[in-house]
C-alpha cells in the first residue's frame, strides 16, 4: 500500500498497540475499570505500602538498584511525611550555622554533579587521540614532564582545560607529572 517514495499513508500506519483509534479506546478502559474499582485501589495500595514501592522500583530504571531495606526506610519516611519535614524544620532552626553550611554543601555536592556530567559529555562528544598518537606524544617528550622536564610519573594533560573548551585531540595533549598537573588544574599556562 506504499508508494513508490516508501510514504504510507496515515490509516495504514499501524503501532506496537495497533492505530491511534484503539489506543484511544483501551486508554478509556482503564480509565473507567480504575474510576469503578477506585476504593479498591486506595485500599490496597495503602495495606501494601512496600510492594507499591518494590512495584514502582521494578519498572522505574532509576529505582531498579533499590533493595528492600532502602525501599522499607523510603516508605517509612514517607508515611510519616509531616513528622520528618517537622523535625528537619526544627534542626534548621535550632542550628541555624550549620543549616546554613549544610545547604551550601548541597548546592555545591548539585552543581558538581551537574557540571560532572556536563564536561563528561562534553569529553565524549569531541573527536579523541588515538592510542598511537598518545604514544606518540610521550616519545617526543622523552618521558619528561612538559613543564618542568622532571622524569617521574607523567599523567596525561590537557593543556586548554576541557573546562575551557580545550578537546581530545594530540595537539591538546600532553604529559606532565602529578605536581605540575595538579597545580596547574583548569588553567591554561602561559609557558612564554
Amino acid at each position: 500500500m506504499s508508494s513508490a517514495s516508501g510514504y504510507t499513508p496515515s490509516y495504514i500506519r499501524r503501532s506496537r498497540h495497533g492505530n491511534m483509534a484503539s489506543k484511544s479506546k483501551r486508554a478509556a478502559k482503564i480509565a473507567a475499570f480504575r474510576k469503578a474499582n477506585d476504593e479498591w485501589f486506595a485500599e490496597w495500595k495503602a495495606s501494601h505500602p512496600i510492594a507499591m514501592y518494590e512495584e514502582a522500583a521494578r519498572n522505574e530504571p532509576i529505582l531498579r538498584k533499590a533493595t528492600y531495606e532502602s525501599a522499607r526506610s523510603r516508605v517509612r519516611y514517607l508515611a510519616n511525611l509531616e513528622v520528618n519535614r517537622a523535625k528537619a524544620r526544627l534542626w534548621h532552626q535550632i542550628h541555624p550555622e550549620k543549616s546554613l553550611i549544610a545547604r551550601a554543601m548541597w548546592r555545591q555536592r548539585r552543581r558538581m554533579g551537574i557540571n560532572r556530567a556536563k564536561r563528561r559529555a562534553a569529553k565524549w562528544a569531541r573527536p579523541t587521540a588515538t592510542p598511537e598518537e598518545i604514544s606518540a606524544i610521550k616519545s617526543r617528550q622523552k618521558g619528561k614532564c612538559f613543564y618542568c622536564h622532571a622524569k617521574t610519573k607523567l599523567t596525561l594533560d590537557h593543556v586548554i582545560p576541557l573546562s575551557k573548551n580545550g578537546s581530545n585531540t594530540a595537539e591538546n595533549l600532553v604529559f606532565a607529572c602529578v605536581h605540575c598537573n595538579l597545580s596547574k588544574g583548569a588553567r591554561i599556562w602561559r609557558l612564554c
